[in-house]
């Protein structure tokens, strides 16, 4: 199952090259589904920040950004994740073709993202 962001859904200052490429990702995935469906439902996830080895390793500024983001923890667990990729799977979803979940915690709840 294809790995979209937060960032298709989202802007932040500075950064153009991936929330584009998260975008067309998730604009493929659907075209695959219209094409495809019943046989391949194309589904699509788009966490917000995961712990993870690569956000431990990011930037000191960037993970303060991230923990400013919401009064409640915005960090997702990859457990998280494996939830929603076991409901694509199921066939509680069977009804869904062409779906993006967003996982952002509180990121698209009307927050606003204030650089350090």
């Amino acid at each position: 199952m294809p790995l979209a962001s937060i960032h298709s859904l989202m802007a932040f200052p500075g950064d153009l090259a991936y929330p584009v490429a998260k975008a067309e990702l998730v604009g493929f995935i659907r075209r695959i589904a219209t094409d495809s469906a019943p046989t391949i439902r194309g589904h699509a996830l788009a966490p917000g920040a995961i712990d993870s080895p690569a956000l431990k390793a990011a930037p000191p500024e960037e993970r303060r950004c991230i923990e400013k983001l919401a009064r409640f923890n915005p960090v997702g667990t990859v457990h998280e994740g494996a939830r929603a990729a076991r409901f694509f799977l199921s066939e509680a979803s069977a009804f869904m073709i062409g779906t993006m979940m967003a996982m952002p915690s509180c990121w698209t709840a009307g927050w606003r993202v204030q650089q350090p």
